[in-house]
């Protein structure tokens, strides 16, 4: 069905118009007025012209109907550009796309790359930047790697990693990060960038950097594991996921 629908740059460029693949206009750099869609002999069969005059003096600005879009740079045909992009949502063999196509694996390969960063990319900017929702209960915690054992034996390179999980959440939401120290200020700026301060409830051990999270509108607080792993006065309060 899709190779009716696309079966030349035509149909291909009508189809792309038609699911928002490609823009219908394209305002001139130069003058911002609409360009004029031209035919020309090139890949695509059609480019975006405009030869306005500003102040008298002519100009003349060009663009690919590929300008700003997922296909921009991909030197095929708009018809089989959008088959490797079909081939790519059906998960497709490499090799078998390649041949389907007459195209290099190099070629096939590099664009189902571009499709899986823009899927990611996408992904990415659905989630919040910071962990947690007003439901959760988030543990924090600090560690020390690469220390040395009673300051004994080959010194190595001691690195400072700050995490946090959601506790029940389904798929681990977490994350771990490097941080210079566990310093006060360090501290409280990895958890305001990292921490959303809606959380139900933002769990730490005793260490003291973590007092004043309750100032900075988080509704904190930490067990002393020194006498407890679990804080007897709200079970709640504990760090044993992390």
């Amino acid at each position: 069905m899709l190779f009716l629908l696309v079966q030349d740059n035509e149909k291909a460029l009508q189809w792309c118009w038609d699911y928002g693949l490609l823009v219908k206009g394209m305002l001139c750099p130069r003058c911002n007025s609409q360009m004029k869609l031209s035919k020309k002999e090139c890949i695509d069969g059609n480019i975006w012209k405009c030869r306005r005059s500003i102040e008298g003096k002519q100009h003349f600005e060009k663009k690919s109907i590929r300008d700003g879009s997922i296909f921009s740079g991909l030197r095929i045909a708009l018809n089989d550009a959008v088959f490797l992009l079909y081939e790519w949502a059906r998960n497709s063999c490499l090799d078998d796309c390649a041949f389907k196509l007459n195209l290099s694996k190099k070629r096939v390969s590099a664009w189902f790359k571009t499709c899986r960063m823009i899927v990611v990319k996408h992904v990415r900017s659905l989630r919040s930047d910071k962990l947690g929702g007003q439901h959760d209960v988030i543990e924090l915690d600090e560690a020390q790697i690469g220390r040395r054992k009673s300051h004994k034996g080959r010194k190595r390179k001691e690195v400072w990693v700050f995490g946090a999980v959601v506790r029940g959440s389904l798929h681990r939401e977490s994350f771990l990060k490097i941080i210079k120290n566990r310093k006060k200020p360090t501290m409280h700026k990895a958890v305001q960038k990292s921490i959303n301060n809606h959380a139900r409830l933002v769990v730490t051990n005793g260490w003291a950097a973590y007092e004043g999270l309750n100032e900075l509108g988080y509704n904190h607080s930490s067990v002393n594991h020194s006498s407890n792993f679990v804080s007897p006065s709200n079970p709640d309060v504990h760090t044993q996921t992390i």
